[in-house]
């Protein structure tokens, strides 16, 4: 199972790179977009959650691993990847369409085309509660329990990159 499972992450994998999954849409022309943040976090928890799930319970037999506060972080990310979505297809949205340089750059640079803080503040916070959620899995065989604060912390994270998605909100000096 655990062979299954490695397998079903590397396929994920793939069609993140092959497919336009995890990006801000279809391509236009012959140039693909670039890769959503908002999609990227939200890959990352269903792939981390599910990995960590399959794996407790295949290793200790709990089926019921999965807590409110990971429902919650899903929930973030959720919410992000469609304000994102939902942000971009506004009629008062007008981003030309640039084209993908790699995944991580796409994730860290806004319309402007420059890496912005706003980004790199959710990337980063995404990726150090990641590694927490890694360890506890593999090193306790349990899924973290993070709390009220550090959910908070990726909401505020989620919502502040999304305001600065706004149109005008980045042009107005600040």
């Amino acid at each position: 199972w655990l062979v299954l499972l490695f397998a079903f992450v590397l396929l994920f994998i793939r069609l993140a790179k092959t497919t336009d999954i995890v990006r801000n849409g279809p391509p236009i022309g012959t140039q693909k977009q670039p890769y959503s943040l908002g999609r990227i976090q939200m890959a990352w928890w269903f792939v981390l959650i599910l990995a960590g799930f399959v794996a407790i319970a295949l290793i200790s037999g709990d089926e019921a691993s999965i807590n409110p506060s990971l429902l919650a972080l899903m929930g973030i990310s959720a919410a992000t990847a469609l304000g994102s979505a939902a942000i971009d297809t506004s009629p008062a949205t007008t981003t030309t369409a640039t084209e993908s340089e790699n995944w991580f750059l796409d994730i860290l640079k806004d319309d402007a085309g420059t890496i912005a803080l706003h980004r790199l503040q959710i990337v980063a916070w995404t990726i150090v509660l990641g590694i927490m959620f890694i360890a506890s899995v593999c090193t306790k065989l349990t899924m973290p329990e993070f709390s009220g604060t550090l959910l908070a912390l990726m909401g505020v994270s989620g919502g502040t990159y999304l305001g600065f998605k706004i149109p005008g909100v980045t042009k107005s000096g600040g």
